[in-house]
């Protein structure tokens, strides 16, 4: 596939001629660049906790996850990084499994709910939040999405209840980050 940059080529050369030139454009991509690093970084000591958890090292995995909490905040997403990353950790472990199940196996929302049932309350209302995310974002067969609104029916809404946990000191990112890989272990290795 051939792509066409002529147009980007267009924009990014009418900004030479503006009284900052191409300023804007470099400070946006230096900006994503930093960010897209901080992702990197933040994902990468969590795979390594996460592995370590699996191992049954939780001493070095709290390290990990300690060096993780240290990175500043991402400012696409305006949240820790640590915290960033873990809730893309389990939206993508979650939405792996609906894109990977047949039709008519609701096996993926299954084991979430259980999960759910099971786990810590900060990580709970993550998997809250993946779970309203997935359903926005996928074409569900009607009973999936069904049990997700049941699921939340009644409940605030799971992002901004955790938001208002942690800025009134009531939860930590640290125990939110350590509860989800908790969640996330029990997702990925079911009973």
């Amino acid at each position: 596939m051939v792509k066409d940059f002529s147009k980007l080529e267009e924009y990014l050369r009418a900004d030479v001629d503006r009284p900052l030139g191409d300023l804007q454009v470099k400070s946006n991509l230096e900006f994503f660049d930093s960010n897209h690093a901080i992702e990197e970084a933040a994902d990468n000591l969590l795979l390594k906790a996460r592995r370590d958890l699996i191992a049954g090292n939780r001493a070095r995995a709290d390290a990990y996850i300690e060096k993780a909490l240290r990175l500043p905040v991402n400012q696409l997403t305006e949240a820790p990084a640590a915290q960033s990353s873990v809730h893309m950790m389990l939206f993508m472990m979650i939405s792996d499994a609906v894109e990977s199940a047949e039709e008519g196996d609701t096996g993926w929302l299954d084991r979430a709910l259980a999960v759910l049932d099971e786990c810590e309350p900060l990580a709970a209302l993550e998997l809250q939040s993946v779970l309203k995310s997935v359903a926005s974002d996928y074409r569900l067969e009607p009973v999936e999405s069904q049990r997700i609104r049941t699921m939340l029916a009644g409940k605030d809404d799971p992002e901004r209840a955790l938001e208002v946990l942690i800025a009134g000191g009531e939860a930590s990112v640290r125990d939110l980050v350590r509860q989800s890989l908790d969640a996330l272990l029990r997702y990925e290795q079911p009973e």
